[in-house]
């Protein structure tokens, strides 16, 4: 007699744009190729056709909830619960670091650092991550494993981790269609990632200042969506008035294909973030061998090792200081090419997916 495959209900209702969406793109038709796991998942409605194209082996649910936020979290409280019990479940996974309180039997991920909140000055972007670090904190007291994508991200919420709560940390991977390409690189920067003030752009405007004085020839790209619209537009401004608008595209956000071709021949990859807990775009750009400046502060050190040079992105100077080294050294240049794809190497997605089962399986037997 088969042996029942057990039921993993993924709670995807956050899952909208960006790294949460690529999360999930990977990791889910993995999940659903291990021989004991039915996964089943409950999306927002604007991903509905998203996440039934990922794989015929997933069972997609289609149930009406709210587009706003704070609706969606009370959404998220009460209702799912009572459709969860109503599809059924033997584990939830839920990877926007928290989940319904209701249910115990759950996995959480931890993808973003509940410390973002503290370099927000808007009181309405600060009330949403005191929010998200309050519901991040709740749900580790009562969910029974939480998964972390970096040992930086785990580090910021272990304080309150209660001592029945095990933090693994699991890091992405990287899609195997980003490699190193033949093609000579051009005399561009390049940033990747959605527009919000964590990602520190408006540092990269203020040191293309000072690089152009260097180097008169360089440009730089800006691939991201304008998530944040206050801040974008605050980007724009500041690249107006410091002189930058014929050296500075914004590409808004490109198809992967796309992606790959500026990674494969940008100068530079430039990766400023002072708040980031992974920071897919700096896996890609490594697996792509893109010589990189990146920030020293958060989880940019543990991802990156010593496949970029690191310094006080916050500091504009410093940041230049960093991207002119690389543009007037071509064997730092290759050095740090060579480093970045062997470091692209520690990433996989099969492996992520192999010990997120793991975990599921284990939250699942704890009854």
């Amino acid at each position: 007699m088969q042996k029942r495959r057990l039921r993993i209900l993924v709670n995807a209702i956050h899952a909208r744009s960006g790294g949460g969406l690529t999360y999930l793109r990977h990791l889910l038709p993995l999940l659903a190729a291990e021989p004991d796991l039915e996964i089943h998942i409950v999306p927002h409605p604007t991903q509905d056709s998203f996440f039934a194209s990922l794989s015929p082996a997933l069972f997609v649910h289609r149930l009406t909830m709210p587009s706003g936020w704070l609706q969606l979290l009370l959404w998220e409280q009460f209702s799912f619960p009572l459709q969860a019990r109503r599809i059924g479940y033997d584990a939830v996974l839920s990877p926007a670091n928290f989940g319904p309180l209701a249910i115990r039997r759950q996995v959480i991920v931890i993808q973003n650092a509940v410390t973002v909140g503290a370099r927000e000055r808007r009181l309405a972007k600060k009330l949403y991550w005191i929010t998200l670090r309050l519901m991040t904190l709740i749900s580790l007291a009562v969910v029974r494993r939480a998964v972390a994508v970096s040992h930086y991200a785990a580090t910021t919420a272990r304080s309150r981790l209660p001592p029945q709560t095990a933090a693994d940390i699991v890091h992405h991977g990287v899609d195997p269609a980003f490699v190193p390409g033949t093609q000579p690189r051009q005399d561009f920067l390049l940033a990747v990632g959605d527009l919000y003030v964590q990602k520190n752009l408006h540092g990269l405007v203020e040191a293309m200042v000072l690089v152009r004085h260097e180097k008169p020839s360089i440009r730089l790209r800006i691939a991201g969506e304008a998530i944040d619209r206050d801040y974008a537009a605050l980007l724009r401004k500041l690249v107006a008035e410091r002189g930058l608008a014929d050296c500075v595209d914004f590409l808004g956000r490109r198809p992967p294909e796309e992606l790959i071709v500026l990674y494969q021949t940008c100068a530079i990859f430039v990766f400023p973030s002072t708040e980031e807990s992974f920071g897919m775009p700096l896996v890609e750009a490594m697996a792509c061998g893109a010589p990189i400046v990146a920030s020293m502060s958060a989880a940019t050190p543990e991802i990156a090792g010593d496949a970029a040079l690191l310094c006080d992105a916050e500091a504009p100077y410093a940041l230049a200081q960093a991207i002119v080294r690389i543009l007037d050294d071509a064997t730092l240049r290759n050095d740090l090419q060579r480093r970045a794809i062997a470091r692209a190497r520690d990433f996989s997605w099969p492996d992520c997916a192999r010990r997120t089962a793991a975990i599921l399986r284990d939250a699942a037997a704890a009854g």
